[in-house]
């Protein structure tokens, strides 16, 4: 199956996947805001045409959550198939 999407911002990149091997694809921010002191929300600048019957799941990279103390504020991100707007993604520092 190929996932469509539309790039909603010139400074957009397609999600790619990193290696042959990656199980899922790699987003890139392209705008960030201030949900609270240890959270900001990131827009992806994407839009998905998720088909009707599926639903896109959002995780953290592993690298980040270990590396820098990364969470994703709700655990994992569900996007059913009837939202259409910009895929944003709360990440939150739980670091000392």
């Amino acid at each position: 199956m190929i996932l469509k999407y539309t790039l909603l911002d010139p400074s957009a990149t397609e999600p790619i996947f990193a290696t042959a091997q990656a199980a899922c694809f790699d987003l890139t921010a392209t705008s960030v805001k201030v949900a609270c002191s240890n959270a900001r929300i990131y827009g992806t600048g994407l839009a998905f045409n998720i088909p009707e019957g599926y639903h896109l799941e959002v995780y953290i990279r592993s690298g980040l959550a270990f590396k820098y103390d990364f969470i994703l504020a709700n655990a994992v991100g569900i996007v059913d198939s009837d939202f259409t707007g910009e895929l944003m993604v709360k990440i939150a520092y739980i670091g000392d």
